[in-house]
């Protein structure tokens, strides 16, 4: 008996020790929206102006760590690409193992960043907080758009890919972007100018995943919910292709105007 209560008392002594030296637990980094310096005075920029749905324009600014609280754009290295850039072939070799599951999306509407042409834009960031690499499309404009609520309370797009025609007919190239464990990627969006407020939302759509930020306070035109009747999108939608331009041009919402299907 005496023998089994010593072993006991070794092993509980064990154990305490293991504990006591055992090296604290890593502390789980946690993104936090950092303050942006912009390259540019943004009191500079203009608001782009659009009468109707237009082409995306999303620009992939840079890859960052989660504790990055500050970011000057001006010193954004020009090859910063080069790390993560993933390539057409490696691209579909991996699209098993690097899924794109588990990104957050945050949208800054609040912050004013300003791009190379002097439009105002504002902050998107997907962050990767998992213990996983993730990869999204490069092709920025291809995959984040904006949506916004009409006035009977439906999100609509207000933009549309802009490579949508060469795509459909086998012409559209894709790469990829590799986002590391506790990094996050910056995208610029644009502000438009406008009289109507409403609530917009973004929305990503990866590899195999899709994600929608919270709704957020913006500015457009009534307009930009409307396609023009000179592009392929609205052959497609009043024709027999009416899913194809849903789902590749605009993202997986209807543009007003096009509740009523056309082609039958």
């Amino acid at each position: 008996m005496a023998t089994i209560l010593h072993r006991i008392q070794s092993l509980l002594l064990s154990t305490l020790f293991f504990v006591a030296c055992s090296p604290p637990a890593k502390e789980r980094q946690v993104f936090k929206i950092p303050t942006i310096i912009n390259a540019v005075d943004s009191s500079e920029a203009k608001y782009m102006y659009r009468d109707s749905c237009a082409p995306r324009l999303g620009q992939a600014v840079g890859i960052y760590k989660l504790g990055d609280t500050v970011i000057n754009t001006e010193s954004v290295e020009e090859n910063w690409l080069d790390s993560c850039y993933v390539d057409l072939f490696e691209l579909w070799d991996k699209l098993d193992t690097l899924p794109s599951d588990g990104l957050q999306i945050f949208a800054d509407y609040n912050t004013t960043i300003v791009n190379d042409s002097l439009y105002a834009g504002y902050p998107i960031y997907l962050v990767n907080e998992t213990s996983n690499t993730k990869m999204v499309f490069g092709r920025i404009n291809n995959r984040i758009m904006q949506e916004a609520l009409d006035s009977n309370g439906r999100w609509r797009p207000i933009e549309y890919r802009p490579d949508f025609c060469a795509w459909v007919c086998g012409n559209g190239y894709f790469w990829g972007i590799n986002i590391r464990s506790n990094e996050y990627l910056l995208v610029y969006l644009p502000k438009y100018s406008g009289n109507y407020k409403t609530k917009m939302r973004i929305r990503v759509r990866g590899f195999n995943t899709e994600y929608i930020s919270n709704p957020f306070d913006g500015i457009m035109n009534y307009s930009q919910f409307y396609v023009r009747k000179d592009i392929c999108m609205h052959w497609y939608m009043v024709l027999d292709r009416r899913e194809e331009a849903i789902n590749g041009a605009f993202g997986g919402t209807v543009p007003l105007g096009y509740d009523e299907d056309f082609s039958h």
